[in-house]
């Protein structure tokens, strides 16, 4: 008998998100001046894409974690959402929240223990304060073993073809099909390169021929 161990691995992905407000105007009232310095720090609503959350793709019986970095004025309220309904707080799906040493940066977590292919699906992570609203999403997809998850994604690549190669491959075909079934005789023959052409003759007339020939 043959017995199968399968390593459990931990799949990760995070994103960063940028809530604040927009800058107050000055005043020369001290409280206006604190009030400018405190908006100052902050940036317009931003979210990075270079920290945003990555798709990701397992097999079933995994833990995937999903990670959302906040930092915005708090109060935040962040919910999570799975193809547009919103996730709760469950022994499947926990979600964790960890407000940071610095002010106004918060850590959600959305762990999911066991995921199953019927977990597949668009997650999205949305903060919100009361100067607006950030999010970021990303694709899970959960396979029922490797091998499924390997053919799938071979698939994508061989389908992922960039438009450059998909026109140098359609002139390629054009190229090799011309000429094809084409009749020869449609066609003149090449003419040389050169050719000089005859001077005209003219027919002898009718009183050239009557004319007595002098002796």
């Amino acid at each position: 008998m043959m017995v199968c161990i399968q390593r459990v691995q931990k799949k990760t992905s995070s994103m960063s998100l940028t809530i604040s407000s927009s800058s107050t105007s000055t005043s020369s009232s001290s409280s206006s001046v604190i009030a400018q310095r405190q908006s100052s720090l902050v940036q317009p609503l931003c979210v990075s894409p270079q920290r945003g959350l990555h798709d990701v793709s397992t097999v079933k019986g995994q833990l995937v974690v999903l990670e959302c970095r906040l930092r915005g004025t708090p109060p935040l309220q962040v919910t999570w959402y799975r193809e547009d309904e919103e996730v709760l707080d469950s022994d499947d799906f926990r979600i964790l929240q960890k407000s940071g040493c610095l002010y106004g940066k918060e850590l959600s977590t959305l762990v999911i223990s066991e995921a199953f292919p019927e977990d597949s699906g668009l997650f999205k992570c949305v903060a919100l304060n009361s100067f607006g609203t950030a999010s970021s999403s990303a694709l899970l997809d959960v396979y029922n073993d490797l091998e499924e998850q390997l053919e799938v994604e071979a698939a994508c690549l061989q389908e992922a073809v960039s438009p450059r190669q998909q026109m140098e491959a359609e002139y390629q075909q054009d190229t090799s099909s011309f000429g094809e079934g084409d009749d020869d005789d449609d066609f003149p023959s090449e003419l040389p390169d050169s050719m000089t052409l005859p001077p005209p003759e003219w027919p002898d007339s009718p009183e050239e021929d009557s004319m007595p020939v002098a002796e």
